[in-house]
């Protein structure tokens, strides 16, 4: 069964035209249908919680991303070589592992370390202790759709 935040998104966000999403994501309307046109960005998404996965990708999805959720760090970068994502969203209370310390083996090795992570976690102060972890952005849960959004297609516009 999908959360009530899914069904608040789906009912917010399906009933505004392209017009409307493209003025509060803070492009143009030309701009957003020359990005939407071009190959469409891929981020991955590792986050334990299936709900969360579910509104994240729902929202990406329909901002064009393609999207891949992960409920844990297993065989990370194996799926990472094959789905070549151009932004990793990661949270930071994963089961056994912490996301800071993914974000670490991420940026250790060479065939990931340019990817983009944005951190997040429903403790804000885990962004202060994980400063070692060179993650891109840190959001904190609960999050602002239209924020998530624009940090992402920052992120991945600039990747």
């Amino acid at each position: 069964m999908r959360s009530q935040p899914l069904n608040f998104f789906k009912e917010r966000c399906m009933s505004h035209d392209l017009s409307n999403g493209a003025k509060a994501t803070g492009l143009g309307l030309r701009n957003m249908q020359n990005y939407m046109l071009t190959e469409k960005r891929k981020v991955m998404i590792i986050d334990d919680d299936a709900d969360i996965c579910d509104i994240m990708h729902d929202v990406l999805h329909y901002e064009g991303f393609e999207v891949k959720c992960l409920l844990g760090p297993d065989r990370l970068f194996e799926e990472i070589a094959a789905f070549k994502p151009q932004v990793i969203i990661l949270d930071y209370i994963l089961k056994g592992i912490t996301g800071g310390e993914v974000c670490s083996e991420l940026k250790k090795r060479r065939s990931t370390s340019v990817l983009p992570i944005i951190l997040m976690s429903a403790y804000p102060r885990v962004s202060k202790s994980t400063v070692d972890c060179c993650f891109e952005t840190f959001i904190a849960k609960p999050f602002d759709l239209e924020e998530f959004v624009s940090a992402v297609r920052h992120l991945a516009i600039g990747h």
